[in-house]
C-alpha cells in the first residue's frame, strides 16, 4: 500500500500521478523497492496518517461536564445533579477542521518531497555503480591492448629491433593499470553499500553490475521547466498548504474575540427531610387533630402544581387550622394542641406542595481583553507572511538548482557526443596506425608514441563514460526538482556496451 501512496503524487489534488523515468527494468524495480521499504518514507507515511487522525479531534466539541452536589445540612434539598456543555462560536469547529486538513496535506507533500529525493538518491547511486562497472570494463580492454603490445615488444626485442627499455616501459604500464584495476575493485563494496542504503534495504551481497541504460530524453526549455516546478514541486506545494493552514489560524484568532456558550442542565432534589409522607409520630398527631378539628371553609387561591392527593388529604385540615388560629388565642388551644403543633402542621402543608426543581442555564464568556485578542491576530498574520517568504525562498532556490541541472545535462551530453563521435574515433585511428607501424618494424615510430596513444585512448573512453554518468545524474536531479519526468521515451541509446556482460567474466585480478 505504501508504494501506491509514494508513487501517486497528486492523488489528493486530483492530478495525474507521474511515472518516474527509469531507463531499464532493473532500475524501475529498485525504485519500487525503495518506495515500499525505505524507513524515511515509512516514517513520513505514519506522520501523514497521524495528521489525518487529528481532523476528527479538532472538529468535535469538548467533553461535557458532569457535576454532583450533596447537601450535608439543608432543610430544603438533599442533592443536585448538573450536566453542562460548552459550544464555541459559530464556524470555529469548521475552521479548526480546515486548518487540520491543510496540515495533513502539508504532511503528504513532505512525503512526496522525500520520495523524490530518495528516488534521486537511488538513481545517483545506481549510475555511480554503473560508472564503476564501465570503468572496470574500459580498464580490462586496455589490459588486453597492453598484453598485445607486450607480445609485439618481445618479438621486436628478439629480433634486435627494440631495446630492453621498451619492454620495461610496457611492464610499467601494465603495473600501473593493474593498480588502477585493484583500486576500482576495492571501491565496489562501498558503492554497493550506498546503493543498498539508498534503496533502504539491509546489507546484502554486492549486486550485479547494472544493465545498459539509454541516455535520458532531452529536457524541455528552461521557461517550461521553471513553470513546471512552480506547480509540481512538492516542497512548494507543502509551503502552499502551510500558508493555507496559517491563514485558517488567522480566522481562528479572530473568532477568539467572540463569546463561547455553555449550556447547563441542573436537577435539584427538593424533598424535605420532614416530608409528611413519611410514617412517624407526626403523622399520628396530625390524624388525631383532624378527627376533632371543625373544618372552616376559607377560599384560598389555587395552588399551582398541587398534587390532588395532597390537597385532598391536607387541604381541609389546614384551612380549618388557619381559621382557628385567627379566632382563638394560643392559650385557648393549650389543652388541645400547643402552638408548636400548629406551626409544624403549616410547615408540613407547605412542604407537601414542593416538587423537585429542574434548572436550565446558559453561560457566556465575555472576551473584553481586546489587546490580547488583537495580538493573537497579528501573530497569526506574521506567521502567514513568514510562510509566504519561505515559499518564495524555496522557489528561487529551486530555480537556481534547475538552471544548474539543465547546464549539467547539456554539458554532459555535449562531452558525451564529443568523445563518442569525434575524439574516440580519432584516438582509435591514431593508436591503430602507430601500432601497425611499430609492429611492422618501422624505425620512424617511437614506442613512447605508441604508449601515449594507448593512454590517450584509455583516458578518452573513461571521459566518455564519465560524461554519460554526469548526464544521468543531472537528469535525476532535474526530475527531482520538477517533481516528475518530462518525457517517457529516451532520446538516444548509449552506444557503449553495458558493464554487466563483460564484468561477469572478469577475474578478480588481471593476468
Amino acid at each position: 500500500m505504501l508504494v501506491l501512496i509514494v508513487l501517486c503524487a497528486g492523488a489528493v489534488a486530483d492530478v495525474a500521478p507521474p511515472e518516474f523515468y527509469a531507463p531499464n527494468e532493473e532500475l524501475r524495480a529498485y525504485l519500487l523497492q525503495a518506495g515500499e521499504e525505505h524507513p524515511t518514507l515509512r516514517a513520513l507515511h505514519e506522520e501523514w496518517l497521524a495528521a489525518l487522525e487529528k481532523i476528527p479531534q479538532v472538529t468535535s466539541l469538548d467533553d461535557p461536564m458532569f457535576g454532583f452536589s450533596y447537601f450535608l445540612r439543608s432543610d430544603d434539598s438533599r442533592y443536585s445533579v448538573m450536566l453542562s456543555q460548552m459550544f464555541p462560536w459559530f464556524g470555529t469547529l469548521r475552521e479548526r477542521g480546515n486548518k487540520a486538513r491543510a496540515e495533513a496535506d502539508a504532511a503528504l507533500e513532505r512525503l512526496y518531497a522525500a520520495r523524490n529525493e530518495i528516488f534521486a538518491e537511488v538513481k545517483k547511486a545506481y549510475f555511480e555503480y554503473a560508472y564503476l562497472g564501465e570503468s572496470i570494463r574500459v580498464t580490462e580492454s586496455q589490459v588486453e591492448i597492453l598484453k598485445y603490445m607486450e607480445d609485439v615488444v618481445n618479438s621486436r626485442y628478439g629480433l634486435g629491433l627494440s631495446g630492453q627499455e621498451d619492454l620495461l616501459r610496457i611492464q610499467i604500464e601494465q603495473t600501473k593499470l593493474q593498480d588502477r584495476y585493484n583500486g576500482l575493485m576495492q571501491y565496489r563494496p562501498a558503492l554497493a553499500a550506498q546503493l543498498n542504503a539508498a534503496i533502504g534495504r539491509e546489507a546484502a551481497p554486492d549486486p550485479e553490475w547494472p544493465q545498459a541504460a539509454p541516455l535520458p530524453p532531452d529536457p524541455p526549455p528552461a521557461p517550461i521547466v521553471m513553470a513546471r516546478l512552480r506547480v509540481a514541486n512538492p516542497k512548494l506545494s507543502e509551503s502552499a498548504h502551510t500558508i493555507e493552514g496559517r491563514e485558517k489560524e488567522v480566522e481562528l484568532a479572530r473568532k477568539m474575540g467572540y463569546p463561547n456558550f455553555t449550556l447547563s442542565l441542573e436537577y435539584l432534589d427538593m424533598k424535605d427531610m420532614r416530608n409528611p409522607y413519611r410514617t412517624g409520630p407526626f403523622l399520628e398527631t396530625l390524624d388525631a387533630f383532624r378527627s376533632w378539628a371543625t373544618p372552616v371553609r376559607v377560599d384560598l387561591p389555587p395552588l399551582p402544581n398541587l398534587n390532588d392527593t395532597l390537597a385532598a388529604q391536607f387541604g381541609t385540615a389546614a384551612t380549618g387550622i388557619r381559621s382557628l388560629r385567627e379566632q382563638t388565642q394560643p392559650d385557648n388551644l393549650g389543652g388541645l394542641m400547643g402552638m408548636n403543633s400548629l406551626v409544624e402542621l403549616e410547615e408540613a402543608y407547605d412542604n407537601a406542595k414542593r416538587k423537585d426543581e429542574i434548572m436550565l442555564s446558559v453561560n457566556v464568556n465575555v472576551p473584553i481583553w481586546r489587546k490580547r485578542i488583537k495580538a493573537g491576530i497579528n501573530e497569526a498574520k506574521h506567521m502567514v507572511a513568514a510562510a509566504e517568504h519561505e515559499r518564495q525562498r524555496r522557489a528561487l532556490s529551486l530555480d537556481a538548482e534547475a538552471r544548474m541541472a539543465l547546464f549539467e545535462m547539456q554539458d554532459g551530453k555535449r562531452r558525451y557526443l564529443l568523445f563518442e563521435q569525434t575524439l574516440l574515433p580519432q584516438a582509435q585511428q591514431t593508436y591503430e596506425a602507430l601500432q601497425t607501424s611499430y609492429a611492422s618494424g618501422g624505425t620512424d615510430t617511437d614506442f613512447l608514441d605508441v604508449l601515449d596513444s594507448i593512454q590517450t585512448l584509455l583516458d578518452f573512453e573513461l571521459e566518455k563514460v564519465q560524461a554519460g554518468r554526469d548526464l544521468q545524474l543531472a537528469a535525476a536531479e532535474l526530475e527531482r526538482i520538477m517533481g516528475g519526468p518530462w518525457a517517457s521515451e529516451p532520446a538516444a541509446p548509449v552506444a557503449a556496451e553495458g558493464a554487466k556482460q563483460s564484468a561477469e567474466s572478469t577475474p578478480e585480478s588481471l593476468p
